[in-house]
């Protein structure tokens, strides 16, 4: 059986920070359209689910690009994923912790994907 890849998205005004599940790497990149696209094309062919908090504009960006990559993806309530975080005893708050804490949760709850809008 093949286990789901989820890569956490800490999305903030000028950057994102994601943690992919299966290799465990960390890594930053700008919060602008170039980036986004570039980052897509490093996945190649893989298939993998971004888990990001609903920021309201500043995930716009984000799920346009992921969806014109055909690319799904969960934006999840930011009290639902604190309280996961509270109850996986992920007290600690920085923005690399929180794609850790993302991708995590959607290993563990396997959430439902958004739909475009």
């Amino acid at each position: 059986m093949i286990h789901p890849v989820f890569i956490g998205c800490d999305v903030s005004k000028s950057h994102l920070d994601l943690f992919d599940s299966e290799t465990g790497q960390h890594w930053r990149i700008d919060n602008t359209q170039a980036a986004m696209e570039a980052w897509l094309g490093t996945l190649e062919r893989r298939e993998v689910t971004v888990i990001l908090e609903a920021t309201g504009r500043y995930d716009r960006c984000l799920c346009a690009a992921l969806e014109r990559d055909g690319r799904p993806y969960c934006r999840v309530n930011p009290a639902r994923a604190r309280n996961f975080a509270r109850a996986a005893g992920l007290l600690a708050k920085t923005d690399a912790i929180d794609a850790r804490m993302l991708a995590r949760m959607g290993e563990t709850l396997s959430p439902s994907l958004s739909t475009p809008p």
